[in-house]
């Protein structure tokens, strides 16, 4: 085990997959009703106690773009998002994985107790799970994804790059 993986126990959740290559579409209209930055309450709750997994190395990692949870690539691709997998399904896709996250970031928070710690309210981390996560993060989304999350109210955290709007930078994508 590496020097991480000893600091802390890991516990993965197992999520359901889709078999199909379109984005999971299992929140329905009143997603933002129900949901706190993004999160139904359910998830929340069922996470408690839960940690995300640790970056297994210090080379080569990236953040989600939606929640900045920072993990490897392998690490991505083995298990997915802790906390954004059930909508983004990134598990097994290296085509979702680098849709979705980024190796452009600053800084890095390792929170454990996020309901209890200023720093994971002061980033809006307080609803996901223990881990590591990304201060700030550079990417943006391809506009499918864009509008997928936008439609269902989904907020994510990624900053376009500083020459560049989100909206430029999507239309230039496509």
């Amino acid at each position: 085990p590496g020097e991480i993986e000893k600091m802390a126990s890991i516990n993965l959740d197992q999520y359901e997959r889709d078999d199909d290559d379109e984005l999971a579409d299992e929140y329905d209209d009143d997603y933002g009703n129900q949901a706190v930055g993004g999160y139904e309450r359910d998830d929340i709750q069922a996470t408690t106690g839960q940690m995300a997994s640790l970056p297994s190395e210090l080379k080569g990692l990236r953040a989600c773009m939606v929640c900045t949870l920072v993990k490897t690539m392998n690490q991505f691709l083995d298990e997915g998002c802790d906390n954004c997998e059930r909508f983004l399904q990134m598990r097994d896709r290296q085509d979702r994985v680098m849709e979705t996250t980024s190796n452009v970031f600053e800084g890095l928070a390792a929170v454990h107790q996020p309901n209890d710690s200023w720093v994971a309210k002061y980033q809006g981390l307080q609803m996901l799970k223990p881990g590591c996560y990304a201060l700030e993060v550079t990417g943006v989304m391809s506009p499918e994804i864009d509008n997928f999350l936008k439609n269902k109210n989904i907020p994510y955290r990624a900053k376009p790059p500083a020459n560049m709007t989100r909206q430029s930078l999507s239309s230039s994508l496509t």
